[in-house]
Formats: C-alpha cells, sequence, structure tokens
C-alpha cells in the first residue's frame, strides 16, 4: 500500500470517529470526576472500546475505575496511557477531558489501521 493509500484510510477512520469526540470531550469537560471517581467517564470509555472490539480488564492496578483496554497478543505491541481525572473544585484545568478523548481516538485508529500491518497489539491503560 503506498503512502498515499495509507494517508486516506486514516484520514477515513478519523472522520468516521469524529462526530462522537467533541461531543464525548464536552460531556467529560462539563461532568468532571476527581481522581479514582471517574465512574462515569470510566463506564463510558470502556462501553465505547467494547463496542470498537477491545477486550477490557476492569479494576487494574486496585482502582475500581481504572482499566485497560487490548486487542491482539502478538508483537510488536503499543500501549497508550491517559488521565481521567478532574482537579477537586477546578474541574478540567489540565484537559484530561480532551486527552482522553485524544487517546480513545488514536485507540481506535490503530485497531482499524493494523490489519495487514506491523502492529498487531494495543493496550490503553487508564486510570
Amino acid at each position: 500500500m503506498q503512502v498515499v493509500e495509507i494517508k486516506k484510510e486514516i484520514l477515513n477512520i478519523l472522520d468516521g470517529l469524529q462526530e462522537r469526540l467533541f461531543p464525548l470531550s464536552c460531556d467529560f469537560y462539563h461532568n468532571p470526576e476527581t481522581g479514582l471517581k471517574e465512574y462515569k467517564t470510566s463506564a463510558t470509555c470502556m462501553a465505547i472500546l467494547e463496542e470498537f472490539g477491545f477486550k477490557l480488564e476492569k479494576g487494574i492496578a486496585g482502582m475500581e475505575t481504572a482499566f485497560r483496554a487490548n486487542f491482539g497478543n502478538e508483537k510488536p505491541a503499543i500501549a497508550l496511557l491517559v488521565e481521567m481525572d478532574a482537579l477537586p473544585e477546578i474541574g478540567h484545568g489540565c484537559g484530561h477531558n480532551i486527552g482522553c478523548c485524544l487517546c480513545w481516538r488514536c485507540h481506535c485508529l490503530i485497531k482499524g489501521h493494523s490489519h495487514d500491518r506491523r502492529t498487531h497489539s494495543c493496550a490503553w491503560d487508564a486510570c
């Protein structure tokens, strides 16, 4: 596959995710949850990733809201880490609502673009 074709494929995948990305980020922004209490944020992210075919491990590292979303089990693998918490009395001043959505988008892009490529697995650790 030529570079131009790969770019088109990536842009098509991203375009398909765009209509969900902005509203999701806004929802997280307007409903901030502080550290270790991101129950709604975590549940929303897990539901979306499950919808896209990721295998979920809930409650990792002894944290109720932390999870790992995986696909594949071969090498090479890519790992993405995202923080979902908001600051007390401030909200998402650090932009975790945006980072969370961008990580979700990257995860789905990697999975959607991984067929017959060098990337065979990906993990998303969220806390």
